[in-house]
């Protein structure tokens, strides 16, 4: 379904899951994908993990709970990983006593042979003139189609043949009919979601009201139990991974500075752009109803290396011409005079060229327009700040006796 609006979302959802509720094992799924949010989607609003040595009794608390959960009518969108739909299963346990009588046969080659049964062997790739065919044996349709059957197959052994039920006992159970795992283990989860914008403390409060209605109503059988998890522990390291990324480049850009500048100072003056620029950034946004997604962090990231041009053009120019002024204040308000020119057309090159991708001008530019609102509002602040601010604190070093 392709919406015009993001703002019709949440109505739409809503219309929606009132008229197809989840009940049971029946669930009805509502992805939301805003291209501007890319690639940082919508995360969960809680999540429940389960614990225990059987994976039936863990599907059965995860059911519980589930149930508790819906009732208190915080969380419009429940589901469950992996799904609380059981399967039926044919067990075969090999009777080691019996095996032990027949020599030529091992567990591992009736296993093999049971695979071969029911699913046919492995392809064989042949030689066919000009042409390489793949190759596989198998059973027709209807000759082991159930459990008598199998049972029955006649497996050969030193002349005779014996049936497989004389090397297996066959029982039927339930068990999960799906596998979900993190990082290679089986987990069993409750994932919950809130739709709307809701603030970080309010997302903990809800938690807690749920963690109490658990623990006053929950009865966890012995050697079972549940945990409450982060549920955008995802997200939170992406995050965290890009203000990494943003502090190694202000370190490069200060290091390149110190060698061209000679100076250890010059270029902390320089770098006070930046967070300027950061407050473009979140002004920005603010105005243009954007949010912060990946985009428009990558975005900020780029601003770090563009905003401190200004400062660079200011500053070198009054290092070059300071020594024709007898009064360095005076060098400073002539330097920020005659650099205004420059640095207001260099702003304004920059601004205008990326003024489509911020407004969102044509199809499918939406998905860059946080980048574009990032870079543009950023610059257009930090240049504003710039020609005082820069000025300024030279003007502090030169009273306290730097140069």
């Amino acid at each position: 379904m392709d919406l015009e609006s993001a703002d019709d979302t949440e109505f739409v959802v809503g219309e929606l899951e009132d008229e197809f509720p989840s009940v049971g094992n029946s669930y009805f799924n509502v992805s939301s994908w805003d291209p501007a949010e890319l690639p940082l989607p919508r995360t969960e609003s809680l999540k429940i993990t389960v614990l225990g040595p059987e994976e039936a009794g863990k599907i059965a608390l995860l059911e519980e709970i589930r149930d508790i959960v819906d009732d208190t009518g915080i969380y419009r969108r429940l589901r469950m990983q992996p799904s609380s739909t059981l399967s039926d299963e044919l067990v075969l346990e090999p009777r080691m006593g019996i095996l032990a009588g027949f020599p030529g046969l091992s567990e591992s080659r009736l296993n093999l042979l049971v695979r071969r049964i029911l699913s046919g062997t492995s392809s064989v790739t042949m030689s066919e003139g000009e042409f390489d065919v793949d190759v596989s044996a198998r059973y027709p349709d209807g000759a082991v189609d159930s459990r008598e059957k199998l049972q029955n197959f006649l497996v050969p052994s030193d002349g005779r043949y014996v049936p497989l039920k004389h090397f297996f006992s066959f029982r039927e159970e339930q068990n999960v009919s799906e596998i979900y795992a993190v990082n290679g283990e089986p987990e069993y989860d409750l994932f919950g979601r809130i739709f709307g914008d809701v603030s970080e403390k309010e997302r903990r409060d809800f938690e807690q009201q749920v963690a109490e209605r658990l623990r006053s109503e929950l009865d966890v059988p012995e050697g079972y139990s549940w945990i409450l998890e982060n549920p955008q522990e995802e997200m939170e390291a992406a995050i965290r991974s890009l203000f990494v990324a943003l502090a190694i480049s202000i370190a490069l850009i200060y290091l390149l500075l110190c060698f061209q500048f000679n100076s250890l100072w010059i270029p902390l003056v320089i770098l006070v752009s930046v967070p300027l620029g950061f407050i473009g950034v979140v002004f920005s946004l603010r105005l243009f109803g954007s949010t912060v997604s990946l985009n428009s962090m990558l975005g900020t990231i780029l601003l770090g290396g563009v905003v401190v041009n200004n400062a660079i053009i200011m500053i070198d120019f009054w290092l070059k011409s300071r020594d024709r002024y007898s009064d360095p204040h005076e060098a400073l308000e002539q330097t920020a005079a005659i650099r205004f020119q420059p640095i207001l057309i260099t702003t304004l090159t920059t601004i205008l060229g990326m003024l489509p991708i911020a407004l969102g001008l044509g199809d499918g530019s939406n998905i860059l327009q946080p980048l574009g609102i990032a870079v543009s509002g950023g610059l257009l602040l930090s240049t504003l700040f710039t020609l005082f601010v820069v000025p300024s604190l030279l003007s502090l070093t030169i009273r306290s006796g730097g140069k």
